[in-house]
């Protein structure tokens, strides 16, 4: 229940992070000084779990290398690129039931990278997703194909609906008296 807002990271899990979780925070304009992310997995984070967060406007969303984190149920949003691979190809990665919504670049990843993202029903909504879902069930006809070796095999046609309670995403005169 965090705000984390107007640094030039928001928050970094680094070397030797392991089971952690970041949950239910608001996430926003990390961009201090060309800042980084509004969540950090990168050098050894693994095992980690980002759920039920609101990430927006930071230049990366999230940033991720390694292997094995789980990030679902988050609103990644209006940022820069909104998943972003730092410098090493990432394993293991369980990307599911997050709101990718207007991302300048939604994810940024390398070829060789492998993740998982959906659970094998369901997957992300994408804003930038035109197809079409004939069945009417939800889920897109089309994979959402973000490189050679990731795909989302259902995205979802609609936001997703997190049962869970999500921390009201603030407005800019609530971010602006925050920084006064």
């Amino acid at each position: 229940g965090n705000l984390v807002a107007n640094n030039y990271e928001g928050i970094v899990l680094s070397t030797g992070c392991e089971g952690n979780k970041i949950r239910g925070n608001n996430i926003i304009n990390n961009t201090f000084l060309d800042g980084f992310a509004g969540v950090d997995l990168t050098n050894g984070a693994r095992d980690n779990v980002v759920e039920n967060n609101n990430i927006a406007q930071n230049r990366y969303g999230i940033s991720i290398d390694h292997e094995n984190n789980s990030i679902f149920g988050n609103q990644i949003i209006e940022n820069g690129v909104g998943i972003h691979e730092y410098l090493e190809p990432t394993y293991g990665y369980k990307i599911f039931h997050n709101n990718f919504i207007n991302n300048t670049k939604q994810v940024d990843l390398s070829n060789s990278s492998v993740n998982a993202w959906d659970n094998g029903v369901e997957g992300n909504y994408w804003s930038d997703y035109n197809e079409t879902d004939l069945d009417q069930d939800g889920i897109g006809d089309t994979l959402y194909v973000i490189n050679t070796n990731n795909t989302d095999h259902y995205p979802l046609m609609t936001q997703y609906t997190n049962p869970y309670i999500i921390p009201e995403f603030p407005s800019p005169l609530t971010i602006l008296l925050f920084a006064m």
